[in-house]
């Protein structure tokens, strides 16, 4: 194309690729320090198998690639979420950070902390929730920030009526499923902490 900007396949794989680097550094290798942190702050918990079958306090080489495995196939349906919604995004590439990272953390966070979960009625419940919310955000706003800047959609597309109402009721109903996720996670973190 002659403006420099991707074509659908570019920008396709960009995000695919962002999703698929972003899961195994920020989900996979951020996730195993993280781990780490919750073992060191709660010993005694060392020998417990977690909710995802990992025994706390024990890092193999096994687990840390079945852990960098999980988060990068995680990461690569983030980056499909991502491309199934951007239609719905604000103009400007702050918003598009600050929301993407919102709703990965809350959206990612309401699925991971429960009540009866062992990783969070073993361990540091503050640090935990703090934890499984802070990656899924900072991958979030990562993948905003890598594919805004490296394969944008091109401005003034699909300006008809007709779409800008759907894209309101589209964000309208993405905001009411957000909204219900911060619920849950707040009434959970409540619950735990």
């Amino acid at each position: 194309m002659d403006d420099g900007v991707p074509g659908r396949l570019g920008r396709s794989t960009t995000i695919a690729l962002t999703g698929i680097g972003l899961g195994a550094l920020v989900g996979g290798v951020g996730g195993r320090i993280a781990m780490s942190l919750l073992a060191r702050s709660s010993p005694e918990a060392h020998g417990t198998a977690t909710d995802d079958g990992f025994v706390m306090g024990r890092v193999t080489v096994s687990g840390t690639l079945e852990l960098i495995l999980i988060a990068t196939v995680l990461g690569l349906i983030g980056a499909g979420i991502y491309a199934g919604v951007r239609w719905l995004h604000f103009p400007g590439l702050a918003a598009r950070i600050v929301v993407t990272a919102a709703c990965a953390g809350v959206g990612v966070g309401a699925i991971l902390v429960h009540r009866d979960g062992v990783d969070f009625t073993l361990l540091d419940a503050p640090l935990a929730i703090a934890l499984f919310v802070a990656i899924p955000a900072l991958y979030g706003g990562l993948l905003a920030w890598v594919v805004e800047t490296r394969a944008p959609l091109r401005p003034g597309r699909a300006r008809h009526g007709s779409f800008v109402a759907l894209r309101w009721v589209g964000r309208a109903l993405a905001a009411s499923a957000f909204l219900v996720l911060v619920r849950d996670l707040v009434l959970d973190t409540v619950a735990l902490t």
